[in-house]
């Protein structure tokens, strides 16, 4: 199942469809993102640096792993590379520098969606 990661200001202020203005969303397999977590030892500052993002972007949020169920996946394909939010570890192909695959997808309603709230070993 794709996911992708998501704090819960975030998800807050989408006006119920998740996703960006330039029509993309990045995600990645929900496997891929259960070992991404356990190679980073569920630490939230590993994690959001592992996905490009600065150390403090998840400081005193709520984070979740929301989940895209495949019968509500539109228009998925390989990133160009410009699309907004991607980080210095992406690479052609659709493989993050990390080796986790990327795909970027239409944006949806968060209803369609289900989230998983994450917890933290530190």
């Amino acid at each position: 199942m794709p996911v992708f990661f998501a704090t819960h200001s975030t998800l807050s202020y989408c006006d119920g469809t998740v996703g960006y203005p330039d029509g993309s969303l990045h995600v990645m397999l929900e496997d891929e993102a259960f070992a991404l977590l356990d190679e980073q030892q569920h630490d939230r500052v590993r994690v959001s640096r592992a996905l490009g993002l600065p150390d403090t972007a998840w400081q005193g949020h709520r984070v979740y792993l929301v989940k895209v169920p495949q019968d509500k996946l539109g228009n998925v394909r390989m990133p160009s590379g410009n699309e907004t939010g991607v980080d210095n570890g992406w690479l052609p192909g659709g493989v993050h520098r990390l080796g986790f695959r990327q795909a970027v997808i239409d944006p949806l309603p968060l209803a369609d969606c289900m989230l998983m709230e994450l917890t933290w070993k530190s």
